[in-house]
């Protein structure tokens, strides 16, 4: 049996906002910016964004984001930033690149 997995929805934010990470027809964006991630190393939302934020966020998606981590992503001197916690609610620093995908940073799980 394999490790234990979660759906990870990528949200960039655009200045007032977090939005699809995907672009394209609009109803698969949120399905287009999902990955699938070992739950051991993120497994839920970072403490940060309020919680109106996220359920305004998760009104977006077709699923309303049911079994989903949306990893809020902004950008940083030209890097996309991100938190999460791990299943040990253990806080994770992220990166994605369009490249090299999702990476943990430095010193995390």
């Amino acid at each position: 049996m394999g490790a234990a997995t979660v759906t990870a929805r990528l949200a960039r934010w655009d200045g007032g906002r977090f939005i699809p990470w995907a672009e394209g027809d609009p109803r698969h964006r949120w399905q287009l910016s999902q990955l699938t991630v070992r739950r051991a190393r993120l497994a839920g939302e970072a403490p940060g964004p309020s919680t109106s934020v996220l359920e305004a966020v998760r009104a977006t998606m077709p699923d309303r984001g049911k079994h989903c981590v949306i990893v809020p992503l902004e950008q940083r001197d030209g890097v996309w930033l991100g938190r999460a916690v791990t299943e040990r609610n253990q806080e994770v620093r992220l990166n994605y690149d369009t490249r090299f995908g999702l990476q943990y940073l430095a010193g995390d799980a």
